[in-house]
């Protein structure tokens, strides 16, 4: 007939919250990541990229042309043992920039023998480029920034005489909601 009891006092421990952000400008030989670390109650951390470890508050790495991209995952670590981790895949966050040439010499040299706009940061879904004479025919159209007009009259064996042609672009920013149109003139050399 003999009661004990017992009291237990509970103390639950506060980990740490593993947070980090990032910055890659774009995928080019030797770009930076930029890295950081915005953990809360965290005494130490560990960085894991692929092979590459770091215990850095925040380390700087270099994406070497060739590198595959993958996770980054930051643990942090409380000096009561106990642990958080976030992982995140990388991807690039370009800033959206817009470039067109106003001439183009398409004259079999290998020098300057196409014509179309250098895009960086778009929706590659959203892109409409078209290139128009001066009785307002439509003579070039391409849904892909990497196809140029090569100064041919509606993609057949007839080139363009000389002159002066009018462009528009449709292009989409990966950061915007809406489409942005673009237009100019560009001359013809050859």
């Amino acid at each position: 007939g003999c009661d004990s009891l017992t009291v237990l006092e509970v103390i639950e421990l506060q980990g740490p919250e593993a947070f980090f952000t990032y910055f890659v400008s774009d995928l080019s030989s030797n770009t930076e990541i930029q890295l950081n670390n915005l953990s809360q109650g965290a005494d130490s951390v560990q960085w894991v990229w692929g092979n590459l470890t770091s215990n850095d508050e925040t380390p700087q790495w270099t994406f070497e042309s060739g590198d595959v991209l993958e996770q980054i995952c930051l643990t942090a670590f409380s000096s009561d043992g106990c642990d958080d981790t976030v992982c995140i895949r990388l991807e690039p966050s370009e800033e959206f920039t817009f470039y067109c040439p106003n001439a183009f010499t398409p004259n079999d040299d290998n020098r300057n023998e196409g014509f179309r706009p250098v895009v960086r940061g778009y929706d590659p879904d959203v892109y409409l480029f078209e290139v128009w004479n001066r009785w307002g025919e439509r003579i070039f159209m391409s849904n892909s920034p990497h196809e140029a007009w090569i100064g041919n009259y509606l993609g057949g064996d007839y080139y363009v005489p000389n002159g002066v042609y009018l462009w528009r672009a449709k292009v989409k920013p990966l950061t915007e909601a809406e489409v942005f149109e673009f237009n100019g003139h560009v001359v013809v050399i050859r």
